[in-house]
């Protein structure tokens, strides 16, 4: 599913995630369900070995998880607005980016997640030329870069998604005497 600098290969294994490395064979992780969940589904290993993926509860029905190195499962909940939640790729500084809605036509809302500020609709942050929208990412880097597509309204194009550092305000000292 995915594999990290270290060279540790994430997988899924008869409903069970493990982690596969070299020098210490296979680690079973369990099968990292949320409370209520019936399947667990992983999809990004960071550096650090923290697991990010997703916990099923019906067909139609998932949240994103982290589970850290330490063996504590974080819940990310969901996408405020949606039952379906799906992660798609994770970077050091704990960002998260996937899909959330229904699956379908109209499909999903892109977001941006990160413990400080939750769930982010990418659209709303981005200024895409009229008609066009975020449709997909595909990933995330430790520069915070985004990678995805955009529909164009009869395309899809690829993107790529740079954060933008805010001007700061011009500030001036008096001095008095």
């Amino acid at each position: 599913i995915a594999i990290n600098a270290a060279g540790q290969v994430l997988a899924r294994d008869m409903g069970e995630v493990v982690i596969w490395s070299a020098g210490g064979g296979v680690t079973r992780l369990g099968p990292l369900l949320l409370p209520g969940g019936t399947a667990s589904f992983p999809v990004d290993l960071a550096d650090d070995g923290t697991v990010l993926g997703a916990t099923a509860y019906t067909a139609d029905t998932a949240a994103p998880y982290l589970r850290d190195p330490a063996g504590g499962l974080i819940g990310l909940g969901m996408m405020p607005g949606t039952t379906e939640t799906w992660p798609v790729a994770m970077n050091a500084a704990g960002q998260v980016v996937g899909s959330a809605g229904g699956f379908g036509a109209a499909c999903c809302t892109v977001f941006l997640w990160d413990p400080a500020t939750g769930y982010r609709d990418l659209n709303a942050l981005v200024a895409l030329p009229p008609g066009w929208r975020i449709d997909s990412v595909a990933g995330i880097n430790d520069r915070g870069q985004i990678v995805g597509q955009a529909w164009t309204g009869s395309v899809l194009k690829p993107v790529l998604l740079s954060p933008v550092t805010a001007p700061r305000p011009v500030t001036t000292t008096r001095r008095f005497i």
